[in-house]
């Protein structure tokens, strides 16, 4: 009797626990927190569906998102050492996030959005709010385009 109490509670607990950050990634975690800094009502987000894909970058691909950070030689060339010597292998990891929020007139909208980084651990440890890219701004390119949110 104690065995099938203890697993309706657990029963129970779970569609709670589900629904916290501790389950996710720490990309997704930052991708999500990037997310609502650029929505009209943070508060109101409703995660839907969250997917993920990961991709090698081969040398020609990593050296095009060095340049992309708009970088000095000087790093790229470090960089892109490091690269042929086999101490960083980069991983291009995408967050596809569906999710619900408000508009200006309260009306729940169904939206998404591509969250990338280049990971150079492969896991998306190293990520954070200014290394990853919400439909292809990083928070900084966002900011200089006039903030508009989404």
């Amino acid at each position: 009797m104690k065995l099938i109490s203890n697993v309706a509670a657990i029963s129970l607990l779970l569609p709670l626990l589900s629904g916290c950050d501790f389950f996710d990634a720490k990309i997704v975690t930052i991708c999500e927190a990037a997310l609502k800094q650029r929505l009209l009502s943070p508060t109101d987000y409703k995660r839907v569906e969250i997917s993920r894909s990961e991709k090698i970058l081969n040398g020609a691909e990593y050296l095009a998102s060095l340049q992309d950070l708009k970088l000095s030689a000087a790093i790229i060339q470090r960089d892109m050492r490091d690269f042929d010597a086999g101490k960083v292998k980069p991983v291009q990891i995408n967050i596809f996030i569906k999710y619900d929020t408000p508009n200006s007139f309260g009306v729940p909208i169904r939206s998404s959005v591509d969250c990338e980084d280049i990971s150079l651990a492969g896991d998306g440890s190293g990520s954070s709010k200014f290394s990853v890219k919400i439909n292809g701004k990083t928070e900084t390119e966002w900011i200089a385009a006039g903030g508009l949110r989404e």
